[in-house]
């Protein structure tokens, strides 16, 4: 045998060794470069969801507020009513003198997932085959989908069709964390919503969010602290406003507009 026929033999091997790899793991393995090189770049895709331990509540003397059909309490009672305002109907703004400010959002049920099916576009069947029956169960149980994924997710041993699946909820991750997510992620629960904080107080970040979510609804709180001013918002803070939130009607608010605080 000729050295340049081994030569030919040895390269149809090759291509065909490389040929099936690709066929069997190449998702995978696309999957596994791809979800390390955005790590590199991006660190906080590995932060996951943990328990917020520090369950404390402020017990200082604060404000109750009316937004959108929710009601809430907020430890300061420093509103700058000149700041403060709503911009349309879905959110407001929440100033205080002391220069920290309260975004508030609210939101229909099942928005994340009604936003993937693109008004109508892909049918609940298709969505569940896609991201899987227990992801589009609720917004809460998606965003728990996708805040779980991380780069270790990915194996080569890993079905391509759930690479695939978790190749897309890592996008999406890579895509939605704020920065503040990179001092942590923290799951919290109330009577009756379940959702997420970004950040920590004590880090301290610029910003801190919490996203929170039910059946008829879900609500983004974004917590702005003035850098060195005189009010620093704590844990027991946000833990104030998170756990005194619940939906009201406008009759048991008792006036027609609940978009302005009372």
């Amino acid at each position: 045998m000729s050295k340049w026929l081994r030569i030919l033999i040895g390269l149809g091997i090759a291509g065909i060794v490389c040929g099936a790899f690709l066929w069997f793991f190449g998702v995978q393995a696309f999957s596994i470069w791809e979800t390390r090189r955005a790590a590199r770049k991006e660190p906080a895709v590995w932060t996951t969801p943990v328990q917020l331990l520090d369950l404390s509540v402020s017990q200082a003397q604060g404000k109750k507020l009316f937004y959108f059909g929710y009601v809430f309490e907020v430890p300061w009672d420093d509103i700058d009513q000149e700041r403060t305002k709503v911009i349309g109907t879905d959110k407001a703004i929440i100033a205080f003198r002391s220069g920290n400010v309260i975004s508030f959002w609210s939101g229909p049920p099942n928005e994340l997932t009604s936003n993937l099916q693109g008004d109508g576009k892909i049918d609940q069947k298709s969505l569940r085959q896609l991201l899987g029956d227990e992801a589009v169960q609720s917004d809460y149980a998606f965003k728990k989908a996708i805040l779980n994924t991380t780069p270790a997710k990915f194996s080569l041993l890993t079905p391509r069709r759930l690479a695939i699946q978790q190749g897309m909820f890592f996008i999406m991750k890579a895509t939605m964390l704020l920065p503040s997510a990179e001092s942590g992620v923290f799951s919290l629960s109330t009577n009756e919503f379940k959702g997420f904080q970004y950040g920590h107080p004590q880090s301290p970040p610029k910003h801190l969010s919490v996203e929170l979510f039910k059946s008829d609804g879900h609500v983004d709180i974004l917590f702005g602290q003035k850098l060195n001013g005189s009010t620093a918002i704590s844990q027991a803070d946000v833990n104030r406003v998170v756990q005194s939130i619940h939906k009201v009607s406008a009759k048991e608010i008792g006036f027609d507009d609940p978009g302005w605080p009372k």
